[in-house]
């Protein structure tokens, strides 16, 4: 059932700030950042909030959430946070110099559109595979004509995202090659290439001993991540029969397989099995998982981009492929073309691929396609996006 209480003040406030935005003065060095729709507390915007931090003096800085218990932990932890729904968390809104997100304006305001005087620093989720930003509109065409109600619905939403793309002063971007999709996306030529800042930790040594008992002990720990279906269906992706074979698989090669689903997903639930530990809800934030994988199993989940970095295997296990691309979403590359594989498109295959992922992970042919497709979407391939960020933004603050 709606909240019509909660939505009622959400779009009073957010009237409210888009009218004073116009009128109160922004304040030099206050910078602001907020990730997740304002729920969660991660994503590049989380990287750069902790190095400014680290560097005092340097900005005003605070991070902004619309959940209590994000902000408690902050709070708790020292960090200069705000809660939105506070009268000091509205007025930083209004007067901040910047604000840095990795979603949308929903990230720190109120609904998920904001009319209004905004300076809006885009640093993303992460390298598109799928459609995003105003291409996922071309993919849906055909769904839509069947459909008046969404078809409407989907002319107001775009018109309001290209309202709010106006307002970044620059989007980041990983490479040229990302860089052209993004401006088709975004409809803007405002494109810093940087880096991720959030990969800068890939390069740092991970301290295993900070691991969990289980965790510390296996030989070999692999990660499955997933992407979400748009239409909210999702097959399960492993039978029960297949879920018992691979337990029983890791159990003997002291070996884990460790679960981190999409918010959206709700297509796997694995309780009963002594090696394949859903850690969804332990570990908000992928990229504390991708320091200690050993090999990564995807989708079309964009993680991959990010794991890359580190030179350890992957795996794209492509179950779906077919009803993914005509009901879910289009992609800007041939996925079998592009991406540097090896593909399972079904349980025994993707048997087959871990159980000898030491010997086809090492071959000539496959370290040569990795390390192609990591140069073309990596522009620089160190621990320094973060700064090369910092710099783009104290260059703006100067202009």
């Amino acid at each position: 059932m709606i909240n019509l209480e909660v939505n009622s003040v959400n779009i009073f406030l957010n009237l409210l700030l888009s009218v004073l935005s116009r009128l109160v003065p922004k304040k030099r060095n206050l910078v602001l950042f907020g990730a997740g729709r304002g729920e969660v507390y991660k994503g590049n915007p989380k990287y750069i909030f902790e190095h400014i931090i680290s560097k005092h003096g340097r900005f005003n800085e605070f991070w902004i959430t619309g959940n209590k218990i994000i902000y408690h932990k902050l709070k708790k932890v020292n960090k200069p946070v705000l809660y939105k729904y506070s009268l000091k968390g509205f007025i930083a809104v209004l007067r901040a110099q910047f604000i840095i997100i990795d979603f949308s304006v929903k990230d720190f305001s109120y609904m998920g559109t904001l009319p209004g005087r905004f300076n809006i620093i885009q640093t993303w989720h992460g390298i598109a595979l799928k459609h995003i930003g105003l291409d996922e509109y071309e993919n849906h065409k055909s769904i839509l004509k069947k459909s008046l109600i969404k078809s409407v619905y989907a002319c107001i939403k775009k018109y309001f995202q290209t309202l709010e793309y106006k307002k970044y002063k620059f989007i980041i971007a990983a490479s040229e090659t990302e860089a052209i999709n993004i401006e088709k996306a975004f409809n803007t030529d405002k494109i810093r290439i940087t880096g991720f800042p959030r990969n800068d930790t890939l390069f740092e040594q991970y301290d295993k001993e900070l691991l969990p008992v289980k965790l510390k002990e296996a030989k070999t720990i692999i990660l499955y991540a997933p992407t979400f279906r748009d239409n909210g269906f999702n097959k399960a992706p492993f039978s029960e029969s297949f879920l018992v074979q691979l337990d029983e698989y890791l159990v003997k090669n002291r070996s884990i397989m460790l679960i981190k689903k999409h918010p959206h997903d709700k297509s796997l639930t694995v309780t009963e099995y002594q090696n394949i530990i859903d850690v969804s809800l332990q570990y908000d934030d992928i990229q504390q998982l991708l320091c200690f994988t050993d090999i990564l199993v995807t989708d079309y989940s964009s993680v991959f981009f990010d794991f890359v970095l580190t030179g350890k295997p992957v795996i794209f296990y492509s179950y779906d492929y077919e009803y993914y691309l005509s009901q879910c979403r289009g992609m800007y590359y041939d996925y079998y073309e592009t991406l540097p594989g090896p593909f399972a498109k079904d349980e025994s295959q993707l048997m087959n691929l871990v159980i000898s992922c030491k010997k086809w992970s090492v071959s000539k042919d496959y370290r040569q396609r990795y390390n192609e497709f990591t140069e073309r979407f990596h522009k620089y391939r160190d621990n320094c996006s973060t700064a090369r960020f910092i710099s783009e933004l104290e260059a703006l603050q100067r202009s």
